[in-house]
């Protein structure tokens, strides 16, 4: 092995000796070099990660390529003897993937990695070579001939061999939409910049590259071989940025009408069109109105949430511009949005954007209704509950009164397997600053409501009591719920930081609390030990870390106990690197109420 690894840096010793001595880099930094090259060498004889190693080494000689023509350009002298090393130091790289692309052909990165290489160095024949060594080894892959053929053409401008990939793409996937609407789109890109070149020229009639046959040809076989709306409206987005093509756009957009009236998109684009392409003697309110028209044949047609949304969406983006029509927009998206509501097609979201455009203090109860409405419709959409109700707290709704909306929403929610916690949250809060006792028996509630409900509500209790009442109250809360399911690690934390913040910490009550929390996660996680044994190691006892890790190791899963073992050994380390007279803790704030003492 060390045979192998001396032989190759020999032969790269005149070049290091060369960078030296042209001032490319000075001798501790050439002696860095070859150290890391040495590094690599012997990475790749063993061989126990060899691709990694390979490509982590293709990576640093590329990187060190850089630097080298960076400081050429930067200083020009010894150019020519510079230019010489950067050269040997490309063909190490070349050699070097050569040996990469041999042993690993199967990872297309290799391939595509190496093709940037080609191209940063401007080797166009290797790039070239590679394109197709790569599709001949994957074959399967789509994106590899548009990959191919971009490359091609952006980098030589060569559209004929753009061609030749692209129709080869076709040949072995007749189903792909990528391969169309990309060769579609190069085709007609490509036809734009010979027509800007060739200004002057007359184009002639017969030229079927010049007037986007070709284009077309590709469009036909698509329309063949794909009965796709989505492939087909993207082609016809494509062709309206070529007015050169527009005979082919409205041969687009014709078949568009003929051939999918079985189809959401079909409609939506038709009806865009209308707006879009107005008669002459047609005004901006006709267009409007000849467009809903569309749109309301389309959902006696399709009666669907698609179908709706895309008539909703139109008018949402018709109401953005305020320069013409505005009140006349309006009106329109207001019917829309109730005609939607009433064929029961609307969505969630555009309950919310329609709620939200009914901002006045004549609107409340509209609002109020609209998304009262909405969250019945969508009962797993905790988000419009949350906007129903803050519509009520605003509207100054009686306390009884919202509180059987909550229950009925709550019970709703958790009917469709949705979450209430988020309304949870908001109940309490708004309680909170309107009738703290309210606050409490609803935070009471929520502590036996089970779920993730229970989770989150048993630690806002808690902080919450001993925020208001002091840490007895909060004392008292957690030992009557510790041991009641479900189990909360945030739980446990909550109290222990509210005791670190006691102007006299009690350690033995916080270790009581991390006693509990490793009875009841102990199994499945490592973080939990590993806070204990911090703990005890600069707040309570050192003496009791080493059987805290003992106990550890015999009580996680083997999984975790290799991440708690990870874990204690950079904390270790940590220890060792760290000046013992910073460890002392900082004196604490409470942040406790000004009756804590009194109630403890």
């Amino acid at each position: 092995m060390a045979e192998y690894v001396q032989i190759n840096l020999e032969y790269m010793l005149p070049e290091l000796e060369t960078m030296e001595k042209i001032e490319l880099f000075n001798k501790d930094e050439v002696r860095r070099i070859i150290k890391k090259r040495k590094e690599y060498e012997y990475k790749l004889q063993r061989g126990a990660k060899f691709k990694e190693d390979l490509l982590n080494y293709i990576r640093y000689e590329w990187d060190l390529l850089v630097v080298i023509k960076n400081k050429t350009l930067a200083d020009k002298s010894y150019a020519p003897k510079r230019n010489n090393v950067a050269h040997s130091v490309s063909q190490h790289i070349q050699k070097l993937f050569t040996d990469a692309l041999r042993r690993f052909g199967s990872d297309v990165k290799v391939w595509l990695s190496y093709i940037d290489f080609c191209v940063q160095l401007h080797l166009f024949p290797a790039m070239s070579q590679s394109l197709e060594k790569m599709l001949q080894l994957h074959p399967d892959k789509p994106q590899l001939f548009v990959t191919a053929a971009q490359t091609e053409y952006n980098i030589l401008g060569s559209m004929d061999r753009a061609r030749m990939f692209f129709l080869n793409g076709i040949r072995l996937h007749k189903e792909s939409e990528l391969l169309y609407r990309e060769s579609f789109s190069m085709e007609l890109a490509h036809v734009r910049n010979l027509r800007k070149k060739n200004k002057k020229e007359e184009i002639s009639d017969d030229d079927p590259v010049m007037n986007g046959r070709l284009a077309e040809l590709i469009y036909e076989s698509s329309l063949m071989n794909i009965r796709s709306i989505e492939l087909i409206s993207d082609l016809y987005a494509i062709s309206k940025k070529y007015p050169f093509v527009n005979k082919l756009s409205d041969r687009i957009f014709n078949d568009i009408q003929e051939k999918f009236k079985d189809k959401e998109l079909r409609w939506d684009i038709v009806a865009r069109y209308k707006l879009e392409n107005p008669p002459e003697d047609s005004t901006a309110k006709d267009a409007v109105r000849e467009c809903i028209a569309v749109y309301q044949e389309a959902v006696k047609v399709l009666n669907t949430f698609e179908m709706w949304s895309y008539y909703v969406e139109t008018m949402l983006e018709l109401n953005e511009d305020h320069t013409y029509l505005k009140n006349f927009k309006t009106n329109c998206l207001m019917e829309a949005f109730l005609e939607a509501h009433s064929a029961e097609k609307l969505k969630e979201e555009y309950y919310l954007k329609w709620a939200s455009r009914l901002d006045g203090d004549n609107d409340k109860e509209k609002r109020r209704d609209v998304l009262k409405s909405g969250a019945g419709k969508c009962p797993s959409s905790v988000q419009l509950w949350e906007e129903y109700f803050k519509c009520l707290t605003l509207m100054d709704t009686p306390w009884d009164v919202l509180m059987k909306s909550f229950n009925s929403a709550v019970s709703q929610i958790k009917s469709s397997k949705s979450c209430p916690l988020p309304l949870w949250k908001f109940m309490i809060n708004y309680a909170q600053l309107t009738d703290p006792a309210k606050a409490e028996d609803l935070m009471k509630r929520g502590v036996k409501a089970g779920g993730n409900v229970s989770l989150a509500i048993k630690t806002m209790y808690l902080e919450w009591l001993v925020i208001t009442r002091g840490l007895k109250s909060g004392r008292k809360m957690y030992s009557e719920n510790v041991e009641i399911p479900p189990f909360s690690i945030q739980f446990h934390k909550k109290m222990i930081e509210l005791e670190s913040y006691s102007a006299n910490t009690d350690v033995h009550k916080i270790r009581k609390c991390y006693r509990y929390m490793i009875n009841q996660f102990g199994e499945d996680s490592a973080e939990v030990w590993m806070d204990y044994v911090i703990f005890e190691q600069k707040e309570g006892d050192p003496n009791k870390v080493p059987d805290l890790y003992a106990t550890a190791n015999r009580t996680l899963k083997s999984s975790q106990a290799e991440t708690f073992m990870s874990l204690y050994s950079l904390h270790k380390l940590d220890l060792e690197t760290t000046d013992h007279s910073d460890d002392e803790p900082s004196e604490k704030k409470s942040k406790l109420s000004a009756d804590e003492n009194s109630n403890e």
